[in-house]
C-alpha cells in the first residue's frame, strides 16, 4: 500500500485557514481600489478673465487632491477664414508665386485665429486668456461634490483688491460622468470644426478662382480692343 504523502497535507487545517484568509483581504483590498478610483468631476460654465489651468488648480486643490482640468478656450477669430485665404491667395498671385489657384494647399490646422500681422510701431497689447468653460476632476467624489455644492453661486475672490472679487462661481457637479465621456466629446467637436473649415476654405477658394477668371477676361478683351484701335 503506497504511503501517504504527509508534506502536502496541511496540519489542522493551518494552510485552509490561511488562504481563506488571503482570499478575504485579497477581496476587500481589491473592493477598496475600486472604490478609491471613483472620482468626480464639477463643471465650470464660465471662466473669469486672466484665469488659466494654473490658478484653477491653485484654488481647487484647496479642498482636495485635483486629478485633470481641462478648460474650453474660446473661438472667436479676429479674422475670418474666408478673408484671410483670398488675402493669401492674392499675395501669391500678384507675387507670381502661384499662377495656378487650383495648386495652393493649406491644411484646416494651420488657419490663423488671432492676429499675427502687426504694423512698424504698433503695440502688441496682452491679450488675457478667454476661456468659455471648464472641468475639474478631484480624485474622491466626495470632494467634488462638496465643493459644487459649498462654492457655487459664491463670490471667486475675498479680496477686494482681487480683480475676482465682484464674480462669482457657477459650479455644477456631474453624476456618473468620466473623463472619457470628456475626450470623446472634445475628440468629435475638433473632428467637426475641421470639417467646417474645409468646407469654408473650399468655398474662398472658388470663389477665389471665379475672381481670377474675371479679371484674366477682362485683360483677353482689353487687349482685343486695344489691337483692333491699333489697325
Amino acid at each position: 500500500m503506497p504511503e501517504a504523502d504527509t508534506a502536502r497535507v496541511p496540519e489542522n487545517g493551518s494552510e485552509c485557514d490561511s488562504s481563506a484568509e488571503n482570499d478575504g483581504k485579497n477581496t476587500e483590498t481589491n473592493i477598496l481600489q475600486k472604490k478609491k478610483k471613483k472620482r468626480g468631476i464639477i463643471y465650470l460654465s464660465t471662466i473669469p478673465p486672466y484665469m488659466n489651468v494654473a490658478k484653477i488648480r491653485e484654488i481647487f486643490s484647496q479642498y482636495g487632491e485635483v486629478g485633470r482640468i481641462y478648460l474650453q478656450p474660446s473661438t472667436k477669430p479676429e479674422t475670418s477664414v474666408e478673408d484671410w485665404l483670398v488675402q493669401t491667395l492674392k499675395y501669391h498671385y500678384h507675387t507670381e508665386k502661384l499662377r495656378d489657384w487650383k495648386q495652393f494647399r493649406i491644411s484646416p490646422d494651420k488657419c490663423p485665429h488671432q492676429k499675427t500681422n502687426f504694423e512698424p510701431g504698433e503695440k502688441r497689447k496682452r491679450v488675457p486668456n478667454q476661456f468659455t468653460e471648464g472641468w475639474v476632476e478631484f480624485q474622491k467624489k466626495k470632494v467634488a461634490k462638496q465643493v459644487a455644492a459649498n462654492l457655487n453661486n459664491a463670490k471667486i475672490g475675498t479680496r477686494k483688491k482681487s480683480r475676482y472679487y465682484d464674480m462669482i462661481w457657477n459650479i455644477k457637479y456631474i453624476p456618473r460622468f468620466k473623463w472619457v465621456h470628456l475626450s470623446e466629446r472634445l475628440a468629435y467637436e475638433k473632428a467637426a470644426m475641421k470639417q467646417r473649415l474645409r468646407a469654408e476654405i473650399s468655398q474662398a477658394k472658388k470663389e477665389a478662382h471665379f475672381l481670377q477668371n474675371n479679371v484674366e477676361k477682362s485683360k483677353k478683351i482689353k487687349r482685343k480692343k486695344a489691337m483692333e484701335t491699333a489697325d
